[in-house]
């Protein structure tokens, strides 16, 4: 008897295991569909800027490329949550292979990739929901901001998963990989500003708009793992009920047989 019940409590405990990941994957799914609107929109401006950037360069040869001692900076967009699998290990050892000098600087954001790299590395809260970007890319702007401030110039890099490859990707930021391409039209864009105060106007625009881009991405990304990795979870625990259940049911009909062993035993002792 004991053993039938000690199985009945074990099988309780595991679902309501079970419960909380399926509700954790569910909000994993619903906060997947609420960024990708969000990221929509972000890829699409991002995109219109470039556009605009290859107008203008193809009429204004300015120069964006800087010093050759200029420092990196490596943004590394990671996870403020668990339960998302290899997802912070991965950039981690992604992020090894780029950092290549003692002067590359690198700016995790999220308690769980910070906490994973090596070095005096000042983590940056990472978003939990997409409500909490908004908030992040304020912090990065001014880390960003402070990092400027103390040189000429400064080249920005970010690590963060891709949520259609599902690989990691880096990308530069700063300066802007644009190539004065072929101008679309036949006509030089009509500026209000000087060229050198437009471009400066349009670098920083196309910085903030490409950094909510990428903050959106990897937390799709996120959640994409984190939804992977709770249906796995969750179909282990049900294989694991199941089974279970099923020496749960063994228990029961052998504990049945004996009582009817008993019973018999009884009534011929009866006789």
């Amino acid at each position: 008897m004991s053993e039938r019940r000690n199985l009945k409590v074990h099988i309780g405990e595991l679902g309501e295991i079970r419960d909380v990941m399926d509700a954790m994957k569910n909000l994993a799914l619903v906060e997947t569909r609420k960024v990708t609107n969000l990221l929509a929109h972000r890829q699409t401006l991002a995109r219109n800027l470039e556009e605009v950037a290859a107008d203008f360069l193809a009429y204004h040869a300015l120069n964006i490329e800087p010093s050759a001692d200029a420092p990196v900076c490596w943004i590394v967009f990671g996870s403020e949550r668990g339960f998302c699998g290899d997802y912070n290990e991965a950039l981690a050892e992604a992020l090894a292979g780029h950092v290549n000098t003692d002067q590359d600087v690198v700016v995790p954001v999220g308690t769980r990739l910070g906490g994973r790299l090596e070095g005096p590395q000042e983590y940056i809260t990472g978003a939990e929901v997409s409500e909490e970007v908004p908030a992040i890319l304020a912090a990065l702007v001014a880390k960003l901001g402070a990092m400027q401030a103390g040189t000429q110039s400064l080249k920005v890099h970010t690590l963060h998963h891709n949520p259609d490859t599902r690989l990691i990707e880096a990308r530069q930021l700063m300066p802007p990989p644009w190539d004065p391409g072929k101008a679309r039209g036949g006509i030089a864009p009509m500026l209000n500003l000087d060229a050198p105060a437009f471009f400066s106007e349009l670098v920083d625009r196309y910085l903030f708009v490409a950094l909510q881009e990428i903050a959106y991405a990897a937390l799709m990304a996120e959640n994409q793992k984190r939804t992977q990795h709770m249906s796995g979870a969750v179909r282990r625990l049900d294989e694991k009920m199941a089974e279970l259940t099923r020496h749960y049911h063994i228990e029961r009909q052998e504990e049945i047989t004996e009582e009817i062993e008993v019973i018999l035993l009884t009534a011929a002792e009866g006789f």
